[in-house]
This record gives structure tokens, C-alpha cells and sequence, in this order.
């Protein structure tokens, strides 16, 4: 997988750190999330659809996974040592309110037409999510004790 490459020194710290632990969250999301819909592997294809409070539109679950999991992330402002937020991390934490707002609403309409499977998959999601928002803390700390 092309994240691993791109990541291979963070893939390489502890297990504990912030940012491993968010990267190999956001990999078996991509994993167990993307194409679900599909039923690849032999797995039943399962989906979910709900009208989000966000923008009054019919989302579904595969197509949250497609925007917001299926893309290759690089942790670049950890592997350069950027003493900045970079684009991306801006982007990410820019963003978070509404993914969580997101899968909090596909969650809640899983759980009501007892669709277990995406249950399932919501909770990993915004698991992977809370993760991601420590990473960007730390992120923030590292950034603040350079300036200090």
C-alpha cells in the first residue's frame, strides 16, 4: 500500500505514539470501510443511506468511505519536522467537526433500521477520527514548544 511507503518512518515508531496510532487506524479504516458496498472477498455487501443535517442531502456510508477514507495520506508535517501546520493538517482539523457530524448521522440511522454491520463500521470511523484529532494536537504541542 502506497500510505505505508509514504509513512515508513512513522509506521516505525512506537505503538503508543500519536501518530502511528492514528495512521494504522486511518489504514484498517480504509481497509474494512472503502468498497463495502461491493461485498469483495466474499463479504455481503451492506451500505447505509441518511439525510445529513450538514447540507439537507442523501448520503450513503460507501460514499462517505470513498470521500474522506479513500485517499493516500502522508503525515507530512511529522516526517518534515514543519514548524507550521501544513495545508493538509489545516484541511484535517478544518474538517473534522463535519466528518464526525457525518458519521455521528450515519451511526444514528444505522442503529434505527438495525443495520449492525455499518454500526460497526461508524464506530471505527469516528474512533479513527478521535485519533486523528489527538494527532493534530500533538501536532499543535510540537509546533508550540519550537516556538518556545
Amino acid at each position: 500500500m502506497h500510505i505505508e511507503s509514504m509513512n515508513r518512518p512513522v509506521l516505525a515508531l512506537d505503538d503508543v505514539h500519536p501518530a502511528k496510532r492514528f495512521l494504522s487506524a486511518f489504514i484498517d479504516c480504509r481497509v474494512n470501510c472503502v468498497g463495502r458496498h461491493h461485498g469483495l472477498g466474499g463479504q455481503v455487501p451492506i451500505d447505509q443511506a441518511w439525510i445529513s443535517a450538514s447540507d439537507g442531502k442523501v448520503w450513503k456510508f460507501s460514499e462517505f468511505a470513498y470521500k474522506a477514507l479513500s485517499f493516500d495520506i502522508e503525515l507530512d508535517g511529522f516526517l518534515t519536522k514543519a514548524c507550521y501546520l501544513t495545508e493538509s493538517e489545516t484541511f484535517a482539523a478544518q474538517q473534522m467537526p463535519l466528518l464526525r457530524s457525518m458519521m455521528n448521522e450515519c451511526g444514528e440511522a444505522a442503529r434505527h433500521s438495525g443495520n449492525k454491520e455499518i454500526v460497526e463500521l461508524t464506530d471505527q470511523v469516528l474512533e479513527m477520527l478521535g485519533l486523528w484529532e489527538q494527532y493534530l494536537n500533538f501536532r499543535k504541542d510540537m509546533i508550540s514548544h519550537t516556538h518556545d
